[in-house]
């Protein structure tokens, strides 16, 4: 099996300072320090912070017991005698003004040596990622079982509500500088709040979204998610991963994502319209199986149709950014220690959870790992938003007791460790992959009277229609530019020659300044005169962004209308090309109209940015 610590050993060299003068309680806790289970650099480094702190507070505090010293001996020497001018004294001072001045001067030079040698050990050793990617190992943890000494809670009857009051709460109230809490409102069934927590460093560097209860009979992921933040919160100081995740990494915590399941009595997979939630989003929702409420995977009566799944969709587009979404579960089959089902798509990080499989995997540790394609949150949140995403799932009653102390410790561990090796990624997903541009290519050829027509009015902009037919729709991926090119050919019902015929392309992009009302545009419109047969060529490009809820799908088409008679289309042919693009402007249009005769600077850009892009 590879080891996947840092490969890199440290140097075997000696201290660079007297070990020996150590303090015994410091030089103690580091030894203590070099027995973690970090990587080998890691641990070296803290445990010469330890020591180098040590000595010099060492130093520091020798050198204030010695001045303290010599300042009551000044005062035994010069009691009754003329203190200004006392020898004692005059040596106390050291070409200070006074005592209290030397004195203060060098505290100041302590402290500013020991703000130094901070800076210095922070430069050597910078926290980084690779860090957190070390595997850990979690300290023993309570029994949620009743009756068991040191239980915390109970997995078996414990409701979303003392989930929040008795456990959330209290930690968000012991810091509130670090947790805060959003209440997004009730669920479906009216009767539950919703909450998401969000446990904020002052610099963290990146986000990770996590949310469990999402099938309401599994409060241990709830549990184990809890004492999982909980160390993290209480004893993020005694290891590097804890503190890497406590002072760079954003966390976003929904503990209960099915608030009326986890309630009931007997708790439901369901929410309180008997639909399975991790089967309610719109990803494949179409291809899924129809079932009946309250069988085992009731999709719902449409794609989000719930608003649990509506509060999972909206945190998920307003931390866009994050770099994963982990959904944990346990699961009450004995069938692996440890289950871990991913997206089944091309970018998903199979290296990583590869790594994460091998580590855990033990002659006696059984480990599940599977691909699957369907309705399900954290596939939906890969699929729409690029982030890593998985549904790490724990196996009930093989460690122990279900919920005792010896299986809460794995769930912690286990899902420690998950959350770890995603906090150490740097990018989402997508970032990982290139997103290729892509054609898509419409047509039409008539065949029978009356076919597509023109819309028929007087010269005005207003009779301008769409030809709803030749519509074509799709989503974008990422920013870009979709570039049109097609032709259409007409023909009308007489051989009028002063007869003119108007199209403007539709590329549009709701609700971006491209929007689907603008029906004429003159950056592309192109028209025909007279009613014989005749080929017209079109063009149009505009930038685009990822389709999301609240961007729409690309739209191409056609407006159209004639100043009489009436015209048919016999063909039309467009192909939509699009180009991903991370450049701020992607598109940029230039205009002379109104200034013929200039030469020169004739041609002004009028898209994007000073105010002429009215036709837009």
């Amino acid at each position: 099996m590879a080891d996947y610590r840092d490969p890199t050993p440290i140097t075997p060299i000696e201290p660079d300072y007297d070990v020996s003068k150590v303090p015994s309680e410091i030089k103690r806790y580091a030894d203590f320090t070099r027995t973690k289970k970090d990587g080998l650099a890691t641990r070296e480094a803290m445990a010469r912070s330890a020591e180098i702190a040590g000595l010099i507070s060492k130093e520091a505090n020798d050198r204030s017991k010695e001045l303290g010293d010599q300042f009551q001996e000044v005062i035994d020497e010069t009691t009754g005698k003329d203190v200004i001018s006392a020898p004692e004294i005059i040596a106390a001072r050291n070409n200070e003004a006074n005592l209290k001045t030397r004195l203060d001067k060098e505290n100041q030079e302590v402290t500013a040596q020991l703000a130094q040698t901070e800076q210095e050990f922070n430069e050597k050793y910078p926290v980084s990622p690779s860090v957190v990617s070390a595997y850990w190992e979690a300290p023993t943890q309570p029994s949620a079982r009743f009756g068991d000494q040191g239980a915390f809670a109970s997995g078996f009857s414990i409701t979303a509500n003392q989930v929040i009051n008795n456990l959330f709460e209290p930690m968000r109230n012991q810091n509130p500088n670090y947790i805060t809490r959003l209440n997004k409102g009730k669920d479906e069934s009216g009767e539950y709040d919703w909450w998401r927590y969000e446990f904020t460093p002052p610099q963290y560097e990146k986000t990770l979204i996590l949310g469990a209860g999402l099938h309401g009979g599994e409060t241990g992921s709830t549990l184990g998610l809890y004492l999982f933040l909980k160390e993290l919160v209480d004893n993020w100081e005694t290891s590097s991963q804890l503190s890497y995740l406590r002072n760079k990494v954003r966390l976003i915590v929904i503990p209960v994502q099915n608030p009326w399941g986890m309630s009931q009595d007997p708790k439901t997979r369901q929410n309180s319209r008997g639909v399975d939630l991790n089967r309610n989003f719109d990803y494949k929702w179409s291809a899924f199986p129809t079932q009946n409420p309250f069988d085992h995977e009731y999709k719902g009566t449409g794609a989000i149709s719930e608003i649990e799944t509506r509060y999972i969709v909206d945190t998920l587009e307003q931390y866009r950014d994050a770099i994963a979404y982990l959904d944990f579960h346990n699961i009450g089959a004995d069938s692996a220690n440890y289950v871990l089902y991913t997206p089944k798509l091309q970018n998903a990080p199979k290296a990583m959870y590869r790594q994460l499989i091998e580590h855990f995997r033990t002659p006696t540790q059984n480990i599940k790992w599977g691909e699957v394609d369907n309705p399900a949150g954290f596939i939906y949140a890969a699929e729409r938003f690029g982030m890593h995403a998985s549904n790490p799932e724990f196996g009930d009653g093989i460690w122990g007791d279900k919920y005792d102390s010896s299986e809460m410790t794995k769930y912690v561990e286990w899902y420690g460790n998950v959350i770890m090796q995603h906090a150490a990624l740097t990018t989402q997903a997508k970032s990982e992959k290139l997103i290729q541009p892509f054609v898509n290519r419409a047509i039409y050829n008539h065949t029978a009277a009356p076919g597509i027509v023109f819309p028929a009015g007087a010269n005005n902009v207003d009779t301008y229609q769409e030809l709803q037919d030749l519509r074509m729709e799709f989503d974008v991926p990422s920013n870009g530019i979709v570039m049109v090119k097609g032709e259409i050919t007409i023909a009308g019902n007489t051989l009028a020659e002063n007869t003119q015929s108007f199209i403007t392309p539709i590329v549009a992009q709701t609700p971006t300044e491209f929007s689907i009302d603008n029906k004429r545009n003159l950056f592309w419109e192109v028209y025909c005169e007279g009613m014989r047969r005749q080929t017209i060529p079109f063009s149009a490009e505009i930038p685009v962004y990822p389709t999301s809820r609240d961007i729409g799908k690309a739209v191409v088409g056609l407006f159209a209308r004639t100043v009489s008679g009436s015209i048919t289309v016999y063909r039309y042919r467009v192909s939509a090309t699009f180009i991903p693009s991370d450049r701020g402007q992607t598109v940029t249009i230039f205009d002379a109209t109104g200034r013929f005769g200039q030469g020169i600077g004739a041609m002004q850009r009028i898209l994007p940015g000073d105010g002429r892009s009215s036709n837009i």
